[in-house]
């Protein structure tokens, strides 16, 4: 004699398309190799006494400044593909 608790409508979840799961892929490396340099820059400048001018370092040291954004870029072109997504699944469901 119990009933379930269910809500009239629930939303059904919509699977991400191959874009949307392409550009997270990509936002998650970008910002995470970015995030990681930093730290190692952080930690490593005065952990090992690195010299800015040699070796790797250069390139450790400015992905950060391209990666954050780019990665940024990234996220605004995923809300924009997720939003557009949405509605026009919104108005194909109004009809």
């Amino acid at each position: 004699m119990s009933k379930k608790n269910e809500p009239a409508s629930v939303p059904a979840e919509r699977p991400a398309t191959r874009l949307e799961r392409v550009l997270s892929g990509m936002v998650l490396s970008t910002i995470g190799l970015s995030i990681l340099c930093f730290l190692l820059v952080i930690i490593g400048t005065p952990l090992w006494h690195i010299n800015p001018t040699e070796g790797a370092w250069p390139i450790i040291i400015a992905l950060p400044l391209i990666g954050l954004p780019v990665g940024f870029a990234l996220i605004i072109v995923l809300i924009i593909v997720n939003m557009r997504a949405r509605r026009s699944e919104a108005q194909d469901g109004s009809r």
